[in-house]
């Protein structure tokens, strides 16, 4: 009888008109935090915004965390794979939201003494980052670039600690070679490629600054990465959910669209848990993501490429539940 007095004498003193919202907790990957720290401050400014906490983990751990309970959002660098939405959809008892929500365009940076252009097909990419390439002056970089002498300087791969979600935008699945030069962040990732000659890694387009970037052949020509040839390539691309598994479709690319694009998905249940069959908090969160508002609040806080019209478009379809 004591416990249950002082239980309600607890409840007494809180207010009902303003409960204390939970918190809706989220985790990703170190790439996209500066842009979720930029959409929280911007949700939270909303009517209906709850409080946000963000986790960077490792890969593959925020979507344990949302399967486990530990999180209502998870921030996903790369399409889902059929077997992790199904696990999804199991959780989430029906299909789960998932939206394209932060584009990062991909360069791949390299620093040689004496070498200040470069061509690589996308087989010279994923060579190279299977640590199969160990000099410059390799014949297969000499295939792509007949008319540049290559040095016999050894080449020396730079790479983030988990360096999958950027090999994913580069459309290569190999991992990283256990000699591989690493890094924590972006700043680290930079800093190490000017600073070794014979690097070569794969960045972040918004930290490149001065670096020198490869071109990377598309059909008879070749692309860099700018903030046309970058936009050029989201222009083209759309998002639907009515395939296996909701993904961004891309263009091939050619000599004004560049093709590394790193998308990062938001996934998470359409529902809360005790929620009945009322609209999910997480949902709230999405919608505001990929709005315009939220897509300019991320640009101006990571440096982000926003969702064209299209894609935002299509996002908001697809957590509507409209293919």
């Amino acid at each position: 009888m004591a416990l249950a007095a002082s239980v309600t004498g607890c409840t007494q003193q809180q207010d009902p008109a303003e409960p204390t919202p939970p918190t809706l907790r989220i985790a990703g990957s170190r790439l996209p935090e500066a842009w979720i720290a930029g959409i929280r401050q911007g949700f939270g400014g909303t009517k209906r915004s709850v409080p946000t906490a963000y986790e960077a983990v490792a890969e593959g751990e925020a979507l344990d965390g949302l399967l486990d309970g530990r999180y209502e959002v998870a921030a996903v660098d790369g399409p889902l794979s059929s077997a992790q939405l199904r696990q999804i959809s199991d959780y989430c008892g029906g299909e789960p939201d998932v939206v394209p929500a932060y584009v990062s365009p991909v360069a791949v940076v390299f620093h040689v003494e004496g070498l200040d252009s470069l061509r690589l097909s996308p087989a010279d990419l994923a060579a190279i980052l299977s640590g199969a390439v160990k000099a410059w002056d390799d014949p297969v970089l000499k295939a792509s670039n007949p008319d540049v002498d290559l040095p016999s300087t050894p080449l020396t791969l730079v790479s983030y600690d988990d360096a999958a979600p950027l090999a994913t935008a580069a459309q290569v699945s190999v991992p990283p070679p256990t000699d591989a030069v690493t890094a924590d962040d972006a700043v680290g990732m930079a800093v190490a490629l000017a600073s070794t000659d014979g690097a070569i890694g794969l960045l972040e387009w918004r930290v490149v600054g001065d670096l020198d970037v490869a071109e990377i052949v598309a059909g008879k020509t070749s692309v860099a990465p700018t903030d046309a040839s970058t936009a050029n390539q989201l222009a083209r691309a759309s998002f639907t959910i009515d395939r296996a598994v909701p993904s961004v479709a891309w263009a091939p690319a050619n000599e004004t669209a560049y093709p590394y694009l790193l998308v990062t998905y938001l996934v998470a249940c359409p529902l809360d848990g005790t929620a009945g069959h009322s609209i999910g908090k997480a949902r709230t969160l999405l919608r505001y993501a990929v709005s315009e508002s939220g897509q300019l609040t991320g640009h101006e806080a990571s440096g982000s490429l926003p969702l064209t019209p299209r894609l935002r478009t299509e996002s908001l379809r697809a957590l509507l539940g409209l293919t």
